[in-house]
């Protein structure tokens, strides 16, 4: 998203980095919860739960929740600009999300995700 969002809009990397981890981190694990197979992101998701935690003992899924809502809270505690206020609008949000290709991503988002996504950081 970052790249075509950026593309389009006059607005710096890594504040569409930043400002869109949480929501696009929520997607992420949310996903990947419903897979039936154990893959390289779940433990990544983890084992950032664990650090960002320090409590041992949980699921992984607990820790995979966790990682999301400690990403969550820190957008909110960096008070990271929203993507509207470099003037992306919510009619331009399917258009951005049609020219973004996420094929490193584990998950791929269908098109009205991204559109999803996009809008709750607007």
């Amino acid at each position: 998203l970052a790249s075509s969002i950026g593309g389009t809009h006059e607005i710096p990397h890594g504040t569409v980095c930043g400002t869109l981890m949480g929501v696009v981190n929520r997607y992420q694990v949310s996903a990947l919860l419903k897979q039936p197979d154990i893959t390289a992101a779940h433990n990544k998701y983890e084992k950032l739960g664990r650090l960002f935690s320090g409590t041992a003992g949980k699921s992984s899924g607990w820790y995979m929740e966790y990682a999301v809502e400690y990403i969550e809270n820190l957008t909110g505690q960096l008070n990271l600009k929203r993507l509207g206020e470099y003037g992306i609008t919510a009619s331009e949000l399917p258009a951005i999300a049609e020219i973004t290709d996420h094929k490193s991503n584990p998950i791929h988002f269908a098109k009205e995700q991204l559109v999803e996504m996009m809008r709750k950081r607007l």
